[in-house]
C-alpha cells in the first residue's frame, strides 16, 4: 500500500477475532497502515475487500510467521498485534506522535504499554531483569522487553528479525530487545496502552502449544544465549534464517 506509515504483523489462528482486531486498528490510527496476517487459514468474508490487509499462508510456528510478515512489510514503522488483540482508540497514533517527537535516530524504539487478561503492565513489568526467567548479569537493569515495540521497519530488518530458533514471540521479542540495546538502540517507554490482549494460563484452550514452546524451548534457549558471556557479540542475524525453521509447527499442526 502506497505511503504506508505502519505495518502491523499478526501471526494468527483465531479467525473469528480478526474483524474486531482490524476495526480496532482503524480506530487506533488515522495514518495509512497495513495489517499483515500470516496464518494457515483464509480471511473471514468480512475482511476480504480490505485493500490494506495482506494474508500469507503458512503452517509454521509463530516466530516463523512473524518473520514472514516482516518480509512483506512496507511501512515506515513496524509493530505487532495479537490475533485476539484489540488496539485502544487513538493509542497507536499517540505513540507514533511520541516516536516522531524524539531526536532523529534510525535506532529509536518505543516500548509501549499493553494489557493482558485485563491486567495493565506498568513500567517495572517491562524491565527484562525484573523477571527471574529473563534476568541476567549481562543484561542492563533498565532494558525494556519490547513486547509492544514500535521501531523502524528498516532497523528491524537490519537486526535480522526474530531469531528463528524461538517458536513463540515473548522470548524472541525480548531477545530482539537485548540485541538492539547491544547495537546502541535508544529505547523509550511509553505508558500509553496500545493493545488489550486476552490471557490463557497454562495449557488451557488453544494455548497449549504456546505454553509448551515457551517452557520447553524458548525460555531455556533465551537463558543459554543471555547467561553466557560468549554470546554478547551476537547482535545482527541473517534476516532470511527463518527459512531454516520447520514449515509445519508440529506442536499445533502435527496432523497437517
Amino acid at each position: 500500500m502506497k505511503n504506508t506509515v505502519t505495518s502491523l504483523i499478526m501471526p494468527g489462528i483465531r479467525v473469528s477475532h480478526w474483524e474486531e482486531t482490524y476495526n480496532s486498528i482503524c480506530e487506533s490510527t488515522k495514518r495509512p497502515f497495513e495489517l499483515i496476517i500470516v496464518s494457515p487459514y483464509d480471511l473471514p468474508k468480512e475482511l476480504e475487500d480490505k485493500k490494506n490487509i495482506k494474508i500469507l499462508k503458512d503452517w509454521g510456528n509463530i516466530v516463523r510467521c512473524h518473520n514472514l510478515g516482516l518480509s512483506l512489510a512496507v511501512g515506515t514503522y513496524v509493530t505487532n498485534v495479537a490475533d485476539d488483540g484489540v488496539l485502544a482508540k487513538d493509542a497507536l497514533d499517540v505513540v507514533i506522535d511520541q516516536f516522531e517527537a524524539l531526536p532523529p535516530n534510525p535506532k529509536n524504539i518505543i516500548n509501549a504499554a499493553y494489557t493482558e487478561g485485563g491486567n495493565a503492565h506498568d513500567e517495572s513489568y517491562n524491565i527484562i531483569n525484573n523477571a527471574p526467567e529473563t534476568r541476567s548479569p549481562y543484561i542492563g537493569d533498565k532494558w525494556y522487553i519490547l513486547q509492544q515495540g514500535l521501531l523502524y521497519t528498516k532497523y528491524f530488518i537490519e537486526l535480522g528479525g526474530l531469531d528463528y530458533r524461538f517458536e513463540v514471540q515473548p522470548m524472541a521479542l525480548i531477545d530482539l530487545a537485548v540485541r538492539a540495546y547491544r547495537d546502541g538502540a535508544l529505547v523509550y517507554f511509553s505508558d500509553t496502552i496500545v493493545q488489550h490482549a486476552t490471557h490463557m494460563p497454562g495449557r488451557t484452550g488453544d494455548h497449549a502449544p504456546v505454553n509448551d514452546a515457551q517452557l520447553g524451548n524458548d525460555i531455556p534457549l533465551f537463558q543459554r544465549l543471555h547467561r553466557d558471556p560468549k554470546h554478547i557479540s551476537r547482535i545482527k542475524l541473517d534476516v532470511n534464517e527463518w527459512l531454516l525453521s520447520p514449515p509445519i509447527w508440529e506442536r499445533r499442526f502435527a496432523n497437517q
